[in-house]
């Protein structure tokens, strides 16, 4: 829940959009700090609620936002899909991922 001292429109648009700004910075500095502890991921995110349009004001704001928030998407992406191809190396080598282990050894042979 975001807290507005002041119910202008504008307040709870600024309180939304530093909200906003935290949840991505949080989301950015995991997925750009290697091997991030898992507790230090951000939680699920809801939309606020806010009544009234943007106020013109605070558009160049959003824009910026909105810019950030796809880089960090990307990174995202990026972060995915590298961790994927490190889990599919990892299942080719032996010990790997669903790859059977032998349980014993037949030295008879």
């Amino acid at each position: 829940m975001i807290e507005v001292d002041d119910a202008s429109p504008t307040a709870t648009w600024e309180a939304v959009l530093d909200s906003l700004e935290r949840s991505l910075q949080e989301a950015a500095a995991v997925v750009r700090r290697p091997g991030g502890d898992p507790a230090d991921e951000p939680t699920g995110w809801f939309p606020p609620e806010v009544d009234g349009p943007l106020p013109r004001h605070l558009v160049p704001r959003v824009s910026h936002l909105l810019r950030e928030f796809e880089q960090v998407q990307l990174e995202i992406s990026q972060a995915m899909g590298a961790r994927r191809a490190e889990l599919s190396t990892l299942s080719r080598t032996a010990g790997g991922v669903g790859r059977p282990i032998a349980a014993y050894v037949d030295i008879s042979a």
